[in-house]
């Protein structure tokens, strides 16, 4: 292992390669982030529309709970017709 990391520092061609790795390292680190950020936004929009579907569908459900048997009869005759 030693040997490994001074022939690693000690050479041109290791020091080349060292630098190569760590690129390549911090590459990958940044297109982890960049997808992860990616997909945190997305979840983010589908909570939003899972809530926003969520309030529409309570909202209705309020209005139709204040109506009388007669205008919930003609609402659901308007909406089977329809």
């Amino acid at each position: 292992m030693i040997g490994a990391l001074t022939w690693l520092l000690g050479s041109k061609a290791g020091r080349y390669l060292a630098i190569a790795l760590l690129l390549i390292a911090v590459g990958w680190a940044l297109i982890r982030l960049v997808l992860a950020r990616g997909a945190a936004t997305e979840q983010a929009r589908q909570r939003l529309a899972t809530l926003l579907a969520v309030m529409e569908k309570v909202k209705t459900v309020e209005d139709i709970r204040r109506c009388t048997p007669d205008e919930r009869r003609r609402r659901l005759h308007e909406w089977s017709r329809g």
